[in-house]
């Protein structure tokens, strides 16, 4: 099991700088992590009152995926339920970066149908997040869509990495060594609360 441990006010900073918000915008930071914590998102993380809440590797990964949903549209409802819909095409492909350490030669893709932004569509049925491996998955994956969305987890793990070690919270690549170390952690159960 890893030691990497985050607090909150770390994990806040780490994002923050993950995303180029200044401290002018911290409370509404502040806002969207705590939107997250009340939807149980990442799992594990409402600790109770009173109680302080340490972030391992995996609810880091967690939280800074839901942030980039966000940050593509998606509301925190969607992205929280289309990551544990999801969550046995995500994590593998969270494992397998973190795993090669920045040394792939194609970076790992995460894609997912925008659609998901629409909270009327109760009978939507997502295409499952994938790794994109090659222009044919890609253009087979497209194929049809008038739209996609895709985060580059490669990049993801690899910056948070550097902002780590650059904000003295942990080694360069220790997020990376605890993703791995945790392996046998289950992903998220899905809950499915549309």
């Amino acid at each position: 099991m890893s030691a990497f441990q985050l607090t909150r006010e770390q994990l806040q900073a780490l994002m923050m700088r993950l995303h180029g918000i200044g401290p002018d915008s911290r409370v509404a930071m502040m806002g969207r992590l705590k939107h997250l914590q009340r939807l149980g998102w990442p799992p594990g993380s409402n600790t109770g009152k009173g109680k302080r809440v340490k972030y391992s590797a995996d609810q880091v990964i967690q939280v800074a995926l839901a942030l980039e949903m966000i940050q593509l549209g998606l509301t925190p409802e969607n992205t929280v339920w289309t990551m544990e819909l999801h969550a046995e095409f995500i994590w593998p492909v969270v494992r397998t970066t973190a795993q090669a350490r920045g040394k792939m030669k194609k970076p790992s893709l995460l894609m997912f149908d925008p659609a998901a932004l629409s909270v009327a569509l109760d009978s939507y049925q997502p295409a499952p997040e994938r790794p994109i491996d090659g222009p044919d998955v890609l253009d087979e994956w497209v194929r049809g869509r008038r739209r996609c969305a895709v985060l580059n987890v490669t990049n993801l793990v690899t910056d948070m990495s550097k902002l780590l070690a650059d904000l003295d919270f942990a080694k360069h690549g220790e997020l990376e060594l605890s993703l791995v170390g945790d392996a046998p952690t289950t992903p998220p159960k899905a809950r499915l609360r549309r």
